[in-house]
């Protein structure tokens, strides 16, 4: 039988490649495609080729070509993403970290090894930051012009709040991040330092002056973060009481204040779920009153990270 290679349109942009089965073809391609950037498509129960990112489109035609003399041609037409809804229950969440794209996004499981859904970071820091706590999104005051994408978070990220949160919202959402933060439910390497974090910025928001301050400061950060000049002197740690502006967000990038919950969210089928917009965040509770939290221990003889993600039900009645 000749070798061949073709490309087929599938749903949401993404390429059906098919070909001759070939083992030096096939770890050519893995080492080629990022494993983001690629999925297997089943039929029932058999493998029937590989979906694939369109920008990875050329290298497979090289490799097609090298190793099956077989260029596969792209199709007239692509089809389109469509937008979707989904409500399901998130069970870990991981931190931010650059994609195979360049874009920073953290993967989400809706059960062990189940990784389906992709939350950029921008869709994770308009939920947590720029939303209100309380009222309807509709009345949301404009958001600002988002920062850029760093391994830091201000006070109010860390908490889970909107900068123009009133005390009893900052107060609730506070409570709520310290729930799933603290070191006696949350057994992650750097659970104890995050909790800390939180605390210390819980501290400086609940203070009228002291939140003053911060916001001030933090608008003459941003000025000059944007290489704007600032309209005075960025403030000294004599003038603001607190050691950062920013906090550190995690070894690799932003983290969102909570590890799981019952989400509905807007997005498209990619070779994962990519969110677009985040519509609701409920923590995951049982009949028995009892809250779940999520985290990903590390091994207590070596010291390091688990094969897989915890679950365990907090609180409620016996």
């Amino acid at each position: 039988m000749r070798p061949y290679s073709t490309f087929t349109a599938a749903k949401n942009g993404l390429l059906l490649w098919q070909s001759t089965h070939d083992r030096d073809l096939n770890t050519a391609f893995k080492a080629a495609v990022p494993a983001g950037a690629r999925k297997p498509h089943i039929a029932g129960d058999r493998f029937v080729g590989w979906l694939l990112d369109v920008r990875f489109a050329p290298a497979v035609a090289d490799l097609s070509d090298q190793y099956l003399r077989a260029r596969p041609r792209m199709p007239s037409q692509m089809q389109p993403p469509t937008l979707a809804g989904r409500v399901f229950r998130l069970e870990y969440l991981g931190g931010c970290k650059e994609q195979y794209d360049g874009n920073s996004a953290a993967s989400g499981a809706t059960g062990p090894k189940q990784w389906e859904f992709l939350f950029p970071e921008l869709v994770l820091r308009q939920w947590f930051q720029v939303r209100p706590t309380s009222g309807p999104i509709e009345d949301e005051p404009a958001a600002p012009a988002p920062a850029p994408l760093t391994r830091t978070q201000t006070f109010y990220e860390l908490v889970g709040v909107h900068e123009t949160a009133a005390d009893e919202d900052l107060k609730k959402a506070y409570r709520r991040a310290a729930f799933h933060t603290h070191p006696d439910h949350n057994r992650e390497a750097d659970a104890q330092q995050r909790f800390s974090a939180l605390n210390d910025a819980y501290a400086t928001l609940r203070d009228a002056r002291m939140r003053k301050l911060y916001d001030l400061a933090l608008a003459e950060e941003r000025k000059l973060l944007a290489g704007r000049p600032a309209a005075r002197p960025t403030p000294q740690p004599a003038v603001t009481p607190f050691a950062n502006i920013f906090t550190a967000a995690s070894a690799y990038g932003y983290r969102a204040p909570y590890r799981c919950g019952n989400l509905m969210v807007q997005g498209y089928e990619h070779i994962k779920f990519i969110v677009t917009k985040i519509t609701a965040w409920e923590d995951i509770t049982d009949d028995r009153g009892r809250t779940l939290v999520s985290y990903w221990p590390v091994e207590p003889l070596t010291g390091q990270p688990a094969p897989d993600y915890a679950l365990e039900w907090i609180g409620g009645t016996p």
